[in-house]
Protein backbone atom coordinates (compact mmCIF):
# COMPACT_ATOMS: atom_id res chain seq x y z
CA UNK A 1 0.00 0.00 0.00
CA UNK A 2 1.20 3.57 -0.71
CA UNK A 3 0.63 6.25 1.49
CA UNK A 4 -1.97 8.42 -0.25
CA UNK A 5 -0.77 12.26 0.24
CA UNK A 6 -0.34 14.77 -2.37
CA UNK A 7 3.46 15.41 -2.06
CA UNK A 8 4.25 11.58 -3.19
CA UNK A 9 1.50 11.95 -6.39
CA UNK A 10 3.34 14.59 -7.59
CA UNK A 11 6.67 12.79 -7.09
CA UNK A 12 4.85 9.97 -8.91
CA UNK A 13 4.01 12.33 -11.88
CA UNK A 14 7.07 14.07 -11.95
CA UNK A 15 9.11 10.95 -12.31
CA UNK A 16 6.57 9.12 -14.83
CA UNK A 17 7.38 13.03 -17.12
CA UNK A 18 11.03 12.36 -16.29
CA UNK A 19 11.30 9.10 -17.57
CA UNK A 20 8.82 9.38 -20.33
CA UNK A 21 7.18 5.90 -18.61
CA UNK A 22 4.26 4.71 -20.35
CA UNK A 23 3.40 2.48 -16.92
CA UNK A 24 0.64 3.16 -14.55
CA UNK A 25 1.08 3.44 -11.05
CA UNK A 26 -1.72 2.27 -8.71
CA UNK A 27 -2.02 4.42 -5.51
CA UNK A 28 -3.47 2.58 -2.74
CA UNK A 29 -3.76 -1.34 -3.47
CA UNK A 30 -5.89 -1.23 -0.52
CA UNK A 31 -8.65 0.33 -1.98
CA UNK A 32 -12.09 -0.67 -2.97
CA UNK A 33 -12.17 1.60 -6.29
CA UNK A 34 -8.69 1.40 -7.55
CA UNK A 35 -7.15 4.89 -8.22
CA UNK A 36 -4.02 5.19 -10.97
CA UNK A 37 -2.01 7.87 -11.89
CA UNK A 38 -0.20 8.71 -15.07
CA UNK A 39 0.89 11.22 -17.37
CA UNK A 40 0.13 10.95 -20.92
CA UNK A 41 1.60 14.49 -23.26
CA UNK A 42 3.14 16.08 -20.25
CA UNK A 43 -0.49 16.00 -18.34
CA UNK A 44 -1.17 14.29 -15.60
CA UNK A 45 -4.23 12.34 -14.77
CA UNK A 46 -6.36 10.35 -12.38
CA UNK A 47 -7.45 7.24 -13.77
CA UNK A 48 -10.37 5.74 -10.73
CA UNK A 49 -11.28 2.06 -12.12
CA UNK A 50 -14.47 0.07 -12.26
CA UNK A 51 -16.94 -2.47 -12.30
CA UNK A 52 -20.12 -0.71 -12.89
CA UNK A 53 -20.34 2.32 -15.40
CA UNK A 54 -19.84 6.08 -13.67
CA UNK A 55 -21.81 8.74 -13.93
CA UNK A 56 -20.51 10.91 -16.16
CA UNK A 57 -19.01 14.18 -15.01
CA UNK A 58 -18.75 17.42 -17.11
CA UNK A 59 -15.47 18.32 -17.79
CA UNK A 60 -14.31 21.63 -16.15
CA UNK A 61 -11.71 24.86 -17.49
CA UNK A 62 -8.89 22.99 -16.45
CA UNK A 63 -9.47 19.12 -16.14
CA UNK A 64 -11.29 16.75 -19.25
CA UNK A 65 -12.83 14.52 -17.72
CA UNK A 66 -13.63 11.10 -19.90
CA UNK A 67 -15.46 7.87 -19.39
CA UNK A 68 -13.56 4.73 -20.89
CA UNK A 69 -15.20 1.43 -21.73
CA UNK A 70 -12.35 -0.99 -21.03
CA UNK A 71 -14.83 -4.53 -21.56
CA UNK A 72 -13.80 -6.81 -21.49
CA UNK A 73 -11.04 -5.99 -18.48
CA UNK A 74 -10.00 -7.65 -15.01
CA UNK A 75 -12.38 -8.22 -13.13
CA UNK A 76 -13.87 -5.37 -11.18
CA UNK A 77 -11.99 -2.71 -13.90
CA UNK A 78 -14.75 -2.25 -16.69
CA UNK A 79 -14.80 1.53 -16.55
CA UNK A 80 -12.35 3.77 -16.37
CA UNK A 81 -13.24 7.66 -14.87
CA UNK A 82 -10.38 9.94 -16.06
CA UNK A 83 -9.59 12.92 -14.72
CA UNK A 84 -6.73 14.77 -16.96
CA UNK A 85 -4.72 18.13 -15.92
CA UNK A 86 -4.86 20.25 -18.93
CA UNK A 87 -2.52 23.17 -17.01
CA UNK A 88 0.54 22.07 -15.37
CA UNK A 89 0.81 25.05 -13.19
CA UNK A 90 -2.57 23.68 -11.22
CA UNK A 91 -0.44 20.63 -9.90
CA UNK A 92 -0.77 20.99 -6.51
CA UNK A 93 -4.23 21.64 -6.22
CA UNK A 94 -4.78 19.10 -8.34
CA UNK A 95 -3.14 16.00 -6.48
CA UNK A 96 -4.74 17.27 -3.10
CA UNK A 97 -7.99 16.18 -5.65
CA UNK A 98 -6.69 12.87 -6.10
CA UNK A 99 -5.44 12.45 -2.51
CA UNK A 100 -9.16 13.42 -1.23
CA UNK A 101 -10.42 10.73 -3.50
CA UNK A 102 -8.07 8.33 -1.82
CA UNK A 103 -9.13 9.83 1.39
CA UNK A 104 -12.81 9.22 0.98
CA UNK A 105 -13.09 5.91 -1.05
CA UNK A 106 -11.09 4.35 1.63
CA UNK A 107 -14.26 5.15 4.12
CA UNK A 108 -16.22 3.43 1.48
CA UNK A 109 -17.76 -0.37 1.55
CA UNK A 110 -18.77 -1.12 -1.63
CA UNK A 111 -17.57 0.32 -5.08
CA UNK A 112 -21.00 2.54 -5.52
CA UNK A 113 -20.29 4.11 -2.58
CA UNK A 114 -16.66 4.81 -3.52
CA UNK A 115 -18.09 6.49 -6.91
CA UNK A 116 -20.53 8.02 -4.71
CA UNK A 117 -17.64 9.98 -2.94
CA UNK A 118 -16.14 10.77 -6.05
CA UNK A 119 -19.39 12.76 -7.23
CA UNK A 120 -19.09 14.31 -3.67
CA UNK A 121 -15.65 15.67 -3.62
CA UNK A 122 -16.21 16.82 -7.57
CA UNK A 123 -19.08 18.95 -6.18
CA UNK A 124 -18.23 19.84 -3.02
CA UNK A 125 -14.53 21.62 -4.59
CA UNK A 126 -16.25 23.37 -7.46
CA UNK A 127 -19.20 24.61 -4.53
CA UNK A 128 -15.91 25.94 -2.71
CA UNK A 129 -14.88 27.62 -5.35
CA UNK A 130 -17.21 28.93 -6.85
CA UNK A 131 -17.75 32.56 -7.01
CA UNK A 132 -20.90 34.70 -6.06
CA UNK A 133 -22.11 36.63 -9.02
CA UNK A 134 -21.29 39.97 -8.47
CA UNK A 135 -24.78 41.09 -8.99
CA UNK A 136 -25.78 38.71 -5.86
CA UNK A 137 -23.11 39.18 -3.80
CA UNK A 138 -23.98 43.26 -3.79
CA UNK A 139 -28.14 42.19 -2.75
CA UNK A 140 -26.72 39.80 -0.69
CA UNK A 141 -24.35 43.12 1.61
CA UNK A 142 -27.25 44.75 0.91
CA UNK A 143 -29.51 42.89 2.60
CA UNK A 144 -27.01 41.69 5.61
CA UNK A 145 -26.57 45.80 6.05
CA UNK A 146 -29.81 46.43 6.61
CA UNK A 147 -30.63 43.77 8.97
CA UNK A 148 -27.51 44.68 11.29
CA UNK A 149 -28.80 48.57 11.30
CA UNK A 150 -31.97 47.14 12.37
CA UNK A 151 -30.74 45.23 14.91
CA UNK A 152 -30.20 48.07 17.51
CA UNK A 153 -33.52 49.88 16.51
CA UNK A 154 -35.13 46.51 17.12
CA UNK A 155 -33.35 46.49 20.62
CA UNK A 156 -34.63 50.14 21.41
CA UNK A 157 -38.04 50.08 20.13
CA UNK A 158 -39.13 46.42 21.99
CA UNK A 159 -36.60 47.38 25.25
CA UNK A 160 -35.05 43.95 24.52
CA UNK A 161 -31.23 42.98 25.37
CA UNK A 162 -29.05 43.84 21.63
CA UNK A 163 -27.48 40.12 22.61
CA UNK A 164 -31.20 38.65 22.36
CA UNK A 165 -31.75 40.44 19.30
CA UNK A 166 -28.90 38.79 17.84
CA UNK A 167 -29.93 35.23 18.97
CA UNK A 168 -33.27 35.46 17.40
CA UNK A 169 -31.90 36.41 14.14
CA UNK A 170 -33.50 34.34 11.67
CA UNK A 171 -32.97 35.63 8.58
CA UNK A 172 -29.63 34.10 7.01
CA UNK A 173 -31.48 30.91 7.81
CA UNK A 174 -34.68 30.94 5.56
CA UNK A 175 -37.13 32.04 8.27
CA UNK A 176 -40.22 34.13 6.74
CA UNK A 177 -39.02 36.88 9.11
CA UNK A 178 -35.76 38.68 9.72
CA UNK A 179 -35.94 38.61 13.79
CA UNK A 180 -38.53 35.99 15.51
CA UNK A 181 -38.81 36.00 19.58
CA UNK A 182 -40.84 33.42 20.16
CA UNK A 183 -41.03 34.12 23.84
CA UNK A 184 -42.75 37.68 23.27
CA UNK A 185 -44.60 36.03 19.95
CA UNK A 186 -43.53 38.81 18.09
CA UNK A 187 -41.84 39.15 14.54
CA UNK A 188 -39.39 41.88 12.44
CA UNK A 189 -39.20 42.14 8.93
CA UNK A 190 -36.41 43.89 7.50
CA UNK A 191 -36.37 45.57 3.57
CA UNK A 192 -33.28 46.95 2.07
CA UNK A 193 -34.10 49.38 0.00
CA UNK A 194 -31.95 51.74 -2.49
CA UNK A 195 -32.71 55.70 -2.25
CA UNK A 196 -36.08 57.16 -3.65
CA UNK A 197 -37.34 53.40 -4.18
CA UNK A 198 -41.28 53.79 -4.46
CA UNK A 199 -42.11 50.08 -3.95
CA UNK A 200 -41.16 47.27 -1.38
CA UNK A 201 -40.49 43.74 -3.15
CA UNK A 202 -42.22 41.15 -0.89
CA UNK A 203 -40.62 37.56 -1.27
CA UNK A 204 -43.34 35.43 0.29
CA UNK A 205 -47.24 35.80 1.25
CA UNK A 206 -45.57 34.20 4.72
CA UNK A 207 -43.44 37.37 5.05
CA UNK A 208 -46.26 39.91 6.05
CA UNK A 209 -48.52 36.86 7.33
CA UNK A 210 -49.32 37.55 11.13
CA UNK A 211 -51.16 34.37 11.40
CA UNK A 212 -48.62 33.41 13.80
CA UNK A 213 -47.02 36.67 15.41
CA UNK A 214 -47.49 39.94 15.14
CA UNK A 215 -45.09 41.73 12.75
CA UNK A 216 -43.27 44.89 12.82
CA UNK A 217 -41.84 45.96 9.36
CA UNK A 218 -38.56 47.86 9.30
CA UNK A 219 -37.25 49.62 6.02
CA UNK A 220 -33.69 51.15 5.49
CA UNK A 221 -32.56 52.99 3.00
CA UNK A 222 -29.12 52.49 1.74
CA UNK A 223 -26.70 53.85 -0.66
CA UNK A 224 -23.72 52.68 -1.83
CA UNK A 225 -20.74 54.72 -2.07
CA UNK A 226 -18.88 54.57 -5.18
CA UNK A 227 -16.36 57.09 -4.29
CA UNK A 228 -12.86 56.54 -2.87
CA UNK A 229 -13.70 57.85 -0.04
CA UNK A 230 -14.27 56.27 3.79
CA UNK A 231 -18.05 57.95 3.49
CA UNK A 232 -20.50 55.36 4.64
CA UNK A 233 -20.27 51.93 6.74
CA UNK A 234 -18.83 48.65 6.01
CA UNK A 235 -20.84 45.01 6.97
CA UNK A 236 -18.03 44.79 8.78
CA UNK A 237 -18.28 47.80 11.00
CA UNK A 238 -21.33 47.24 11.24
CA UNK A 239 -20.10 43.91 12.92
CA UNK A 240 -17.76 45.28 15.11
CA UNK A 241 -20.06 48.29 16.42
CA UNK A 242 -23.08 45.56 17.31
CA UNK A 243 -20.35 43.61 19.53
CA UNK A 244 -19.13 46.87 21.45
CA UNK A 245 -22.88 47.37 22.19
CA UNK A 246 -23.62 44.16 23.55
CA UNK A 247 -23.33 42.42 26.60
CA UNK A 248 -20.72 39.62 25.71
CA UNK A 249 -19.09 40.52 22.72
CA UNK A 250 -17.12 37.25 21.66
CA UNK A 251 -20.28 35.01 21.85
CA UNK A 252 -22.05 37.93 19.74
CA UNK A 253 -19.61 38.36 17.10
CA UNK A 254 -19.47 34.55 16.68
CA UNK A 255 -23.26 34.51 15.87
CA UNK A 256 -23.25 37.39 13.52
CA UNK A 257 -20.58 35.49 11.78
CA UNK A 258 -22.49 32.82 11.64
CA UNK A 259 -25.46 34.22 10.14
CA UNK A 260 -23.21 36.45 7.80
CA UNK A 261 -21.90 32.99 6.57
CA UNK A 262 -25.39 31.28 6.29
CA UNK A 263 -26.48 34.79 4.33
CA UNK A 264 -24.12 33.47 1.68
CA UNK A 265 -21.12 35.79 2.49
CA UNK A 266 -17.68 35.29 3.95
CA UNK A 267 -16.84 37.99 6.95
CA UNK A 268 -13.37 37.82 5.68
CA UNK A 269 -13.96 38.71 2.00
CA UNK A 270 -13.25 42.09 0.21
CA UNK A 271 -16.75 43.05 -0.20
CA UNK A 272 -17.37 42.66 3.54
CA UNK A 273 -14.39 44.70 4.92
CA UNK A 274 -14.21 47.45 2.04
CA UNK A 275 -18.02 48.07 0.43
CA UNK A 276 -19.15 50.80 2.13
CA UNK A 277 -23.05 51.97 2.36
CA UNK A 278 -24.59 55.29 3.52
CA UNK A 279 -27.67 54.64 5.55
CA UNK A 280 -30.29 57.29 5.18
CA UNK A 281 -33.97 56.78 6.55
CA UNK A 282 -35.34 53.96 8.44
CA UNK A 283 -38.77 53.59 9.02
CA UNK A 284 -40.77 51.30 10.87
CA UNK A 285 -44.41 50.18 10.46
CA UNK A 286 -46.72 48.17 11.94
CA UNK A 287 -48.07 45.14 9.86
CA UNK A 288 -51.83 44.58 11.38
CA UNK A 289 -55.06 45.44 10.23
CA UNK A 290 -55.90 47.10 6.66
CA UNK A 291 -52.13 47.12 5.88
CA UNK A 292 -51.75 45.70 2.00
CA UNK A 293 -50.45 42.31 1.64
CA UNK A 294 -51.03 38.67 0.72
CA UNK A 295 -51.86 36.24 3.59
CA UNK A 296 -51.13 33.01 2.67
CA UNK A 297 -54.71 31.38 3.70
CA UNK A 298 -56.04 34.01 1.32
CA UNK A 299 -53.91 32.62 -1.55
CA UNK A 300 -56.21 30.77 -4.43
CA UNK A 301 -56.17 26.62 -4.28
CA UNK A 302 -52.68 25.18 -6.54
CA UNK A 303 -51.18 28.46 -5.86
CA UNK A 304 -47.98 27.56 -3.48
CA UNK A 305 -46.02 30.59 -4.21
CA UNK A 306 -45.87 34.24 -4.90
CA UNK A 307 -43.78 37.41 -5.22
CA UNK A 308 -45.29 40.83 -5.12
CA UNK A 309 -44.64 44.53 -4.27
CA UNK A 310 -46.22 46.75 -2.55
CA UNK A 311 -46.08 50.75 -3.05
CA UNK A 312 -44.23 52.51 -0.40
CA UNK A 313 -46.96 55.15 -0.20
CA UNK A 314 -49.77 52.91 0.11
CA UNK A 315 -48.19 51.89 3.94
CA UNK A 316 -47.34 55.36 5.44
CA UNK A 317 -50.59 55.22 7.62
CA UNK A 318 -48.85 52.39 9.21
CA UNK A 319 -45.48 54.02 9.88
CA UNK A 320 -45.13 54.60 13.54
CA UNK A 321 -41.22 55.60 13.64
CA UNK A 322 -39.16 57.66 11.46
CA UNK A 323 -35.07 57.40 12.03
CA UNK A 324 -33.04 59.63 9.74
CA UNK A 325 -29.35 58.86 10.95
CA UNK A 326 -29.81 55.10 12.65
CA UNK A 327 -26.32 55.10 13.21
CA UNK A 328 -26.42 57.22 16.10
CA UNK A 329 -28.17 54.27 17.17
CA UNK A 330 -25.08 52.66 17.69
CA UNK A 331 -22.71 55.52 18.88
Amino acid sequence: MIAADSDLILSIWREQMRDQASTNTELDTSLILPIVLGTLDGKPYIMVLSEGKPREIASMQAISVSLNDRRPSVVGENWALIFTLEDWSLRHAFAELCATFATRIREAKTQGAALEQIYASMNQWKRLLQPLPAEQTEQLLLGVAAELIAAPVISKENDIPLDTVVDCWTGPLGAPQDFTFPSQEAAWEVKALHLHTSAIAISSPEQLDTAQYPIKLITVELERNTEENDKGITVRDLVQRICLLSNDPESVRTKLEDGIFHAGLRIYSKAIQETRFIPHNVSVYTVDGQFPRIESSKLPAGITSLTYSIQREAIEPYRILAEDNPLTIME
